[in-house]
């Protein structure tokens, strides 16, 4: 894996994605995923960004939200079949015992 230093400051998550999936990361890349994730969802934008990831690509997402009213609010508004929302206590434990590979 070829490393890969963000251009933009807001660039860390979609940076992140491209890496996870080994897909060769450039600025064109990181702009459009930044820049169609943000205006996928104004409520929030690092949903909208995995939203425009698992658009263009072949891969599922897995997001925990800590807030139930929030999940609900969520799963009103995210239509990707794509993405799963799932409400988990985000504390000490879970950090602890997530598997994401």
């Amino acid at each position: 894996m070829k490393l890969y230093k963000q251009t933009n400051c807001e660039s860390c998550l979609p940076v992140c994605l491209l890496t996870l999936i080994n897909e060769k990361i450039t600025k064109k890349k990181e702009d459009e995923l930044l820049l169609n994730g943000i205006n996928n969802f104004r409520e929030s934008y690092a949903l909208g960004i995995v939203e425009e990831f698992v658009k263009k690509r072949d891969v599922k997402a897995k997001v925990f939200v800590d807030n139930r009213i929030y999940k609900n609010f969520l799963d009103k508004n995210i239509k990707d079949k794509k993405i799963s929302l799932i409400h988990e206590n985000i504390n000490f434990k879970f950090q602890q015992e997530i598997r994401l590979f």
